[in-house]
């Protein structure tokens, strides 16, 4: 390259500039879909882990309401 010509030179610098463009467009092609399907799935957890919250929360209110009234009947 060194002892190119000015055309060769170019073509080779256009020829760089080409597989970079590529592989930039290649590279958003996968990152784009996996940003969108990580959000997706980040949502619907944050909804499991809220209901499963609540429910272990109704539990352990039931359980302690439980214990309460047969306390209350022991004694």
């Amino acid at each position: 390259v060194k002892n190119a010509d000015a055309a060769a030179k170019q073509e080779a610098l256009s020829a760089g500039i080409s597989v970079a463009m590529l592989t930039t467009a290649f590279g958003l092609i996968g990152a784009i879909p996996s940003i969108v399907a990580f959000s997706i799935l980040q949502s619907r957890q944050n909804s499991i882990i809220s209901l499963l919250e609540a429910k272990a929360t109704d539990l352990f209110n039931y359980l302690s309401a439980r214990n309460r009234r047969l306390a209350k009947k022991r004694g």
